[in-house]
């Protein structure tokens, strides 16, 4: 795992974490937590960590399935009140395809899903207000 955090105007920060691991859904559940971490960190309500970590799921289960992909590499991109969540083949050995049914899941739990040759990218914004902060 890497991490790289630096300060952005008016000293909020940015953190972008990156994470290689086999390609085995046995490992789906600690990328999960550590997509909940970051989430929490940046403002997410549980719902809203909830939606990141089952589009990140769909990817890494439909990357992971296929024998001709050894490694997956999830890059996070958190700000606070967003998250960008890059995930990969690093080998370049599988294009992601989504089957309609994936395809309407990611529609409904993040903001955009972008598939392209090497990557698929989701970004989740936080749009209610988490329990800790004031007025919720």
């Amino acid at each position: 795992m890497t991490s790289d955090s630096r300060h952005v105007e008016g000293g909020v920060g940015l953190a972008t974490i990156e994470l290689v691991f086999p390609a085995h859904t046995r490992h789906s559940s600690a990328v999960r937590t550590v997509a909940a971490a970051l989430c929490a960190d940046a403002g997410f309500t549980v719902d809203e960590i909830d939606d990141v970590k089952l589009g990140i799921s769909e990817v890494v289960s439909s990357l992971a399935t296929d024998a001709s992909v050894t490694r997956i590499r999830i890059v996070f991109e958190v700000e606070p009140k967003l998250v960008n969540v890059v995930i990969c083949d690093p080998d370049h050995a599988k294009r992601v395809q989504f089957d309609e049914l994936a395809a309407t899941i990611l529609r409904s739990v993040v903001d955009e899903f972008v598939a392209t040759e090497h990557d698929v990218t989701l970004t989740k914004h936080a749009r209610e207000i988490a329990p800790s902060e004031p007025g919720a």
